[in-house]
């Protein structure tokens, strides 16, 4: 854990933030493989810019929406850059879903096929995302339950997890979920392009599901669903996985049947 880096000589001084610099790393190398993949298509920048925009969008929307519903509207008030801009600790599930209606609006306007680009876009997105939960590592939030001896990391005293916990080894879920994002970027480059998207939104809606069981901080509850809210989040992104293989399969049906 080191959520600074160090501190930049500019002023009194900017510190360089883990989290923010690994988000923004992993933004930028997706983008750049996503560019090397398919920049011969005339519609891969504008794309690119919406899929960047939209997901901006979705984690600024919910963090605002997060921020409003703890502190009121009175937060918006003041300059604190922590009610603006997220730092760390902001829940991705609701982002993800804020995000993509944005994206599919936009593309719907644009005229770009809404399918066909995010299943371009999902395997990016999945390598983008292993980039940000590394940065939770390093931030010290999104920390685990305590683990058996052997399997687990001490956070130094002072971090949300050594505050909750007493400094005993707990699961290392960041990494755990970082390391099945790399995983399913993988898988997802192999797949068909046209399974892309509904990979992305079964594999990582499972494993966000079953992870659940390791994370030690508070995320909320679903109500009568008995799960945390990022499970009910995962749930509904296994639904939309399923939707869209119904939807896939008519698509198929209809095509070969015109022949």
């Amino acid at each position: 854990m080191r959520p600074i880096l160090c501190v930049m000589p500019i002023g009194e001084g900017v510190p360089l933030r883990s989290f923010s610099l690994l988000v923004w790393t992993g933004i930028a190398l997706a983008s750049l493989l996503y560019w090397f993949r398919y920049g011969h298509d005339a519609r891969a920048v504008p794309s690119l810019v919406m899929g960047l925009l939209a997901v901006g969008c979705g984690f600024l929307l919910s963090h605002w929406t997060r921020v409003f519903c703890r502190r009121g509207a009175r937060a918006f008030l003041t300059l604190d850059m922590g009610v603006w801009i997220p730092s760390s600790g902001f829940s991705v599930m609701p982002a993800m879903f804020i995000g993509g209606v944005i994206l599919v609006m936009a593309f719907r306007v644009l005229s770009i096929p809404v399918l066909q680009t995010m299943d371009r876009l999902a395997p990016y997105l999945a390598l983008a995302h292993a980039f940000t939960r590394i940065g939770c590592f390093m931030a010290g939030c999104c920390y685990g339950r305590p683990s058996p001896e052997g399997w687990g990391v001490v956070f130094p005293p002072g971090s949300p997890a050594a505050l909750h916990y007493g400094g005993v080894p707990v699961w290392p879920v960041q990494l755990m979920e970082a390391a099945w994002l790399f995983a399913l970027y993988l898988l997802l480059t192999l797949l068909p392009e046209r399974l892309r998207l509904i990979g992305y939104c079964a594999g990582y809606g499972a494993a966000r599901f079953a992870l659940e069981f390791f994370r030690g901080d508070f995320r909320g509850r679903a109500g009568a669903l008995g799960v945390s809210q990022p499970q009910a989040y995962a749930l509904l992104l296994m639904i939309v996985a399923l939707v869209l293989l119904v939807v896939r399969a008519r698509i198929q049906k209809r095509r070969s049947h015109s022949l």
